[in-house]
């Protein structure tokens, strides 16, 4: 990470009604359970009581989502684009579970 990650701050409200400010940045890479994004912003909040938590923003990123709480998984369904010479050649939807226990 360098200086040119940090984009700017923003004022944010807790579920209590709290508010804290964070300072977002640009991650080059996340690695979520096997699956790479690149690009993702992120806030970094200047409270140590503040839940750390994935957006719907990066969640929608990944494809198709299904939590199972019974079984504490999130399983994830995306669309995996082969190629052949910069050329796709087939798409297919490849399911990921992701444990959480």
């Amino acid at each position: 990470m360098n200086a040119n990650d940090v984009v700017g701050s923003l004022r944010y409200m807790d579920a209590n009604g709290d508010v804290s400010v964070g300072t977002i940045i640009n991650l080059k890479n996340v690695n979520f359970g096997g699956l790479d994004l690149n690009n993702v912003r992120a806030s970094v909040v200047r409270n140590q009581k503040a839940p750390l938590l994935l957006g719907q923003n990066v969640l929608g990123r990944l494809g198709r989502i299904e939590i199972d709480n019974s079984k504490n998984i999130l399983i994830v369904t995306h669309n995996k684009l082969y190629h052949a010479k910069n050329t796709p050649i087939w798409d297919i939807k490849e399911t990921q579970t992701i444990d959480f226990q």
